[in-house]
């Protein structure tokens, strides 16, 4: 049975319609993770939050002019971070994640909330940042979403059906060098038997036996993970 891809879905609260409105669009093609429609559990949000960014295959980020609620305790150095923003800095720490960043078209005539500003500008960063997506609806929200994902799916696929070429070839040639080993050794005793009389001729015989299971098995492994 094939696994659907495992899609994390972050965003502060004032934007929960559009988290739901996405996680019913990317059904059944994708598993939408919402953290408000998980179960209840014995561990603590940020570690459930932590957990589920870190098995997750795709990282939906959707940013607007609302930083949201901060999870830590705010001090006069370091101003605490939103919710938001720590699953943004924990999902960046995976490497490989597909990172997908959505911002609201609103931020270019709405007052922007000065820690949400900060937190757009590192997002949008050029040399350092994401390749953003702006909306100005949630229909097109859910629009690109939905777009993006599948392409990204596309390519996923075409990446791992390269990457189980190169490792079956890797394997076969892998094959093709033991079973030349098996080979030399079955013809240094044949020659050593008739030219030097090293060995009896039932150990020979043994030998070639034992080479021949040998090579049959190795390629009928190689051949089950082709």
């Amino acid at each position: 049975m094939i696994e659907k891809p495992l899609v994390f879905i972050s965003s502060t609260s004032d934007r929960q319609a559009d988290r739901s409105a996405i996680a019913d669009a990317l059904s059944p093609t994708f598993v939408p993770y919402l953290f408000e429609q998980d179960r209840a559990r014995g561990v603590p949000p940020r570690q459930r939050c932590a957990e589920m960014i870190d098995s997750c295959d795709s990282f939906i980020g959707i940013l607007g002019t609302e930083y949201g609620s901060s999870y830590e305790e705010p001090d006069e150095q370091q101003p605490g971070r939103s919710i938001t923003e720590w699953e943004f800095d924990t999902a960046s720490q995976r490497d490989g994640l597909e990172m997908m960043m959505f911002v609201s078209s609103e931020i270019n005539n709405t007052k922007v909330d000065a820690r949400q500003q900060s937190f757009l500008d590192r997002v949008q960063s050029f040399h350092s940042g994401k390749w953003c997506k702006f909306f100005s609806s949630p229909r097109e929200l859910v629009d690109l979403v939905n777009k993006s994902l599948k392409q990204w799916l596309v390519e996923y696929v075409v990446q791992i059906k390269s990457r189980t070429a190169d490792l079956s070839r890797k394997r076969m040639r892998l094959a093709l060098v033991l079973c030349l080993v098996v080979i030399s050794l079955v013809l240094g005793a044949v020659i050593g038997h008739f030219a030097f009389d090293l060995f009896y001729r039932e150990a020979v015989l043994t030998i070639c036996g034992v080479a021949a299971g040998a090579i049959v098995a190795i390629y009928l492994l190689v051949l089950n993970d082709v």
